[in-house]
């Protein structure tokens, strides 16, 4: 089961714990407006379970997210949630309204965040996104 569909926060209002608000020219922010998220939620659905018991699965756009922040770094699933834990970029990009100091998920959440995204899914989400750059 599925948290919500709101994907993405509007980027304006982002806040961070400055009082100011993020780079529209940064990486993550110019990597958020590329990302089908609705491609990436439909995906995501596909492997969710059907039942009403338990918590409700964390939103695609944060397992997604995480996942490509892994990939992009190299890095662990420990160090990964470190890093969307202390960088309001890496919070904007997973999702978030704004800028927290707890951590979002537990590490162990990744092994269900790679379940959720197996290769086929991988694949379908890339070749949207290219056929929608290929657009005029």
């Amino acid at each position: 089961m599925s948290r919500n569909d709101s994907l993405t926060p509007t980027f304006p209002e982002f806040h961070t714990p400055f009082g100011n608000y993020l780079d529209p020219n940064n990486r993550w922010v110019k990597k958020a407006a590329m990302i089908l998220w609705r491609v990436v939620e439909q995906e995501y659905k596909k492997h969710l379970s059907d039942s009403t018991t338990g918590a409700p699965a964390k939103e695609a756009r944060l397992a997604f997210a995480a996942l490509v922040i892994k990939e992009e770094h190299q890095i662990s699933d420990r160090e990964t949630v470190e890093q969307i834990r202390e960088n309001p970029y890496l919070q904007y990009f997973v999702g978030l309204e704004g800028f927290q100091t707890q951590a979002p998920f537990d590490d162990s959440m990744m092994a269900y965040f790679r379940a959720r995204f197996p290769e086929d899914s991988l694949k379908r989400i890339k070749e949207a996104m290219t056929l929608e750059r290929a657009k005029p």
